[in-house]
């Protein structure tokens, strides 16, 4: 692989090749984990684990590894880290993961975590982690993680906000924030369908691939003019 910048590779991750925006990777949780802004948070933070975890073991065993089994590893590491956080959770946190604990609905993932195992957002990734060596890995998974992150908030607050008119933050089983503005008071409940999540990423997705072909033709008429 040709030697690049550590901070290109980690830059690229968040928006040139934004999983979600770019890459079109863990479009399912886009879609299903997007209806609360709190819970998209979590489901983020555990893909950003995930993916470091993954990355990073492939990269420092890289030369023993091929793609089938650098994909199969992947998805090993992914499933094992899946349930750890699922068991974390449940111990530290479980208003949050099991149903029933809390009166709030907001933020029960506990359906959620099962599809980070199989997430093509951590696969490939992974896979593509056989071919960088561990500092560009590290660089990947951070930068790839926070921009998968900030994918789903933005998604995910457009839909809470849209279908809910407010934003909810809950703090443990019996109390709860919330973010709401009396100058925005209708709602549209069919966004946190299914429906909602495609839409919305869609329309993302088109805004980010507008602003990408327009930096990338900006920078041709640039070398055009120099040369």
């Amino acid at each position: 692989m040709k030697k690049r910048n550590v901070l290109l590779t980690f830059f690229d991750g968040i928006y040139l090749k934004n999983p979600v925006f770019s890459l079109f990777l863990g479009l399912t949780l886009a879609v299903i984990c997007t209806t609360s802004f709190q819970s998209s948070l979590y489901i983020a933070g555990i893909v950003l684990v995930d993916m470091l975890v993954v990355e990073l073991f492939i990269a420092i065993f890289r030369k023993h590894l091929g793609k089938l089994s650098s994909y199969v590893i992947a998805a090993l590491l992914s499933a094992t880290i899946s349930v750890l956080a699922t068991m974390l959770l449940e111990s530290w946190y479980a208003f949050i993961v099991i149903e029933g604990l809390s009166v709030w609905t907001n933020c029960i993932i506990a359906s959620f975590i099962p599809f980070i195992a199989t997430t093509s957002a951590v696969l490939i990734k992974g896979e593509q982690a056989s071919e960088l060596d561990i500092p560009h890995a590290i660089a990947d998974a951070l930068g790839s993680g926070i921009g998968f992150g900030i994918a789903l908030g933005i998604i995910a607050f457009c839909r809470e906000w849209i279908g809910t008119a407010s934003i909810q933050f809950t703090i443990d089983e019996e109390s709860q924030y919330l973010l709401h503005s009396d100058a925005w008071t209708w709602t549209l409940p069919v966004i946190l369908n299914p429906f909602g999540g495609f839409l919305l990423t869609g329309f993302f997705s088109g805004i980010h691939a507008c602003i990408c072909h327009s930096i990338t033709d900006r920078k041709q008429k640039l070398v055009g003019g120099i040369e």
